[in-house]
Formats: C-alpha cells, structure tokens, sequence
C-alpha cells in the first residue's frame, strides 16, 4: 500500500519512524504467509521497490523491517506532490524465487 503519510495517525507515524508531511507517502510491503494452523505469520524475504511518476521520474524506495504487534512490514517514503501518480515496482525475493508487482496510486 503508499499511503500520504498525512493520512497516518501520529501514534501510526510513529510506530512505522516517519515523519508526516505534506509531499511525502509512506510504502509499506507485508510480507505474509499462512501456518500450518491456518493463522497468517510473517513470511522472510528481500523487498525492493522503485516509484516513477507520470514525468517518468524514478525514486528507489529505501526500505526498512519495522515491528508492529506479530508482524514485520517493510516500509519507505517517496516524494509526493499534489495531483501525483506514482507508479510503483515491487520486487521480493522469498524462498529462492523472486515475485514482482506494479501499482499506481493517485494523490
């Protein structure tokens, strides 16, 4: 999900370390998986992500594991402004394959 981080909560800000700002939204990757027992966990793997606006600007994304409650995320900010479209190239690396995925949020 990339979520303005003005759209954040302060004590949710706070939790995932970043700051709320006008220009800027927060990625965040949840990597899952399902047990045995059917309860979902937190799955292991590399995430990577870049964010291209509509001017074909590229932002890596840095990434970091953040702990909320049970569960690890993996969350960064990119550069927003107004009336933006980010398109976003997630790729994650789990058990030895490699899975990638595009988005487009509008702001």
């Amino acid at each position: 999900n990339l979520l303005p981080t003005l759209a954040l909560g302060e004590a949710v800000a706070r939790e995932y370390g970043v700051e709320r700002e006008a220009d800027s939204a927060l990625l965040i990757v949840a990597l899952r998986q399902q047990a045995a027992d059917g309860e979902e966990t937190t799955a292991a793997g590399e995430v990577s992500a870049e964010a291209t606006d509509l001017a074909g600007r590229r932002q890596s994304v840095i990434l970091r594991r953040v702990s909320t409650g049970d569960y690890v995320d993996h969350v960064g900010t990119v550069r927003t402004g107004a009336h933006d479209t980010l398109r976003v190239h997630v790729v994650v690396v789990a058990d030895g394959q490699r899975h990638a995925f595009d988005f487009q949020r509008n702001f």
